[in-house]
């Protein structure tokens, strides 16, 4: 779960370079701040529960599952960090 926040996005130090369609002199870091704030607004109303990638990308549910049953070992030999992960098939056996 990814829970993001935009926070007082601001645009600042625009320069209109040429005029070709004659916008003619605004104060365009006023006018388009105006605009990322409300695109701001938007996204965190659609995104304040948080966004799910597994939701998105099943195959992070497989993966989320791999990692939970992973061991490492702290030891090191032949310069390799050794680990595992229970499979699917290792859950509901007996030894």
């Amino acid at each position: 779960m990814l829970t993001t926040q935009v926070n007082e996005p601001q645009i600042a130090n625009t320069v209109v370079v040429t005029d070709n369609i004659g916008m003619y002199y605004h104060d365009y870091d006023a006018l388009l701040t105006n605009v990322l704030v409300d695109y701001a607004y938007d996204f965190n109303t659609t995104h304040q529960n948080g966004t799910d990638f597994k939701d998105i990308y099943p195959t992070l549910k497989f993966i989320n599952g791999m990692l939970k049953g992973s061991v490492i070992t702290p030891y090191e030999l032949d310069d390799f960090i050794y680990g595992g992960f229970s499979w699917i098939t290792d859950f509901g056996q007996t030894e």
